[in-house]
């Protein structure tokens, strides 16, 4: 999808990813005025603007916040999968412009309507402007290195809960832990897919 080769294709593939977020939470679409019924719209049915997609994450935000009484949290993940195609491609600044758009229109100056939020990716924020005063966590940071996958002890109370206790220093030998900020970390996706040979439900 984010392999794009060039930004009319990578454009038209966020979009997509946004309309579908929209009919997800299409619950709040009956509650929304006339005006934001039409931005709404417009985002699903992939005939709006640069604009109307830049900015809806936030009025997502909006809609969500007014219909539950709740602020949303925001859980972006890759963020920076587009911005790496587009400097592989050819196509980075308008990358850049759209994601820098959508990201700091939903963090920034909507503390409003958003609880929290966490992105995750590869590369810095820094390169996108428009962001200030977050707290940023890399896999060297020991604070919450514990957080990045699954622990050793993590992985040993799984392999009890499901009788497989002696699968340890197999997973071990095979995922060898990855050491993040001094902890010993195991990706959970290898430790889930391995294990799901073993175990039925």
């Amino acid at each position: 999808m984010f392999n794009s080769r060039i930004w009319d294709e990578a454009y038209d593939a966020l979009t997509d990813i946004i309309a579908a977020e929209y009919m997800r939470r299409s619950e709040v679409a009956g509650s929304l005025r006339n005006y934001d019924m039409s931005r709404y719209n417009r985002v699903i049915s992939k005939t709006g603007n640069f604009i109307d997609y830049g900015t809806s994450l936030k009025h997502l935000s909006i809609y969500l916040h007014a219909y539950y009484g709740k602020k949303p949290v925001v859980l972006i993940d890759d963020y920076d999968h587009p911005v790496q195609a587009g400097y592989a491609n050819g196509y980075s600044v308008e990358a850049i412009r759209f994601i820098s758009c959508l990201l700091s229109f939903v963090m920034k100056d909507n503390s409003s309507n958003v609880e929290f939020g966490i992105i995750t990716g590869t590369m810095w924020l820094e390169h996108l402007g428009g962001f200030n005063n977050y707290a940023c966590y890399t896999i060297r940071n020991s604070q919450l290195a514990e957080h990045f996958g699954f622990t050793r002890e993590e992985v040993r109370n799984l392999l009890e809960y499901y009788g497989l206790e002696d699968m340890m220093s197999g997973i071990c030998v095979l995922f060898g832990g990855h050491r993040i900020g001094g902890v010993e970390i195991f990706r959970p996706l290898d430790i889930l897919d391995y294990l799901g040979n073993f175990v039925t439900c």
